[in-house]
């Protein structure tokens, strides 16, 4: 009789033991819960600062197309005033010449600041585009990142509720 209740202290100091290890076990899983969703929580907020980023980068290429805009504006006033000119030089016979030696000259300046301008314009495209790319890229992967952080949040508070049952 004696050695049944010692089997059965024995059992029941075994249990409170088992009981103690499920219940630090449940808390160490809780905690790592927390730290998880934590962590997701600070990978969305990143994730918006990518999104501010991108909006920055949409805007300064708004900004840089509005330049290029004016530059363009500027350019064809620049020609209109040439062309003025020209006419104006033209009507001078003794000067016929001269004057269009110097137009070529100044076409051949303007094309080149056009090409040049042209150039430009396309390298700052590229590279606008190249840039809202790599942003988006960076949202996509952070997005990524979030939904599998998630998951895992979710497994991690099933097993404490099935601990728990």
């Amino acid at each position: 009789m004696k050695e049944a209740i010692d089997s059965l202290k024995s059992g029941r100091k075994e249990m409170e033991e088992e009981k103690k290890a499920s219940l630090e076990a449940m808390r160490k899983m809780e905690e790592e819960a927390i730290g998880k969703e934590r962590s997701a929580n600070e990978q969305k907020l990143k994730m918006k600062d990518l999104e501010i980023n991108a909006e920055s980068a949409i805007n300064g290429a708004d900004t840089l197309k509005n330049e290029v805009s004016g530059l363009k504006r500027k350019l064809e006033h620049a020609q209109n005033v040439q062309e003025s000119a020209e006419k104006q030089k033209t009507e001078a016979v003794e000067r016929e010449y001269k004057m269009k030696e110097e137009l070529m000259s100044k076409a051949n300046e303007h094309t080149a600041a056009m090409n040049e301008l042209q150039r430009k314009l396309d390298d700052m495209e590229r590279k606008t585009a190249s840039e809202v790319d790599k942003i988006k890229d960076g949202a996509r992967d952070v997005e990524l990142k979030l939904v599998q952080k998630d998951g895992e949040i979710d497994k991690l508070q099933e097993k404490c509720k099935g601990l728990e049952e």
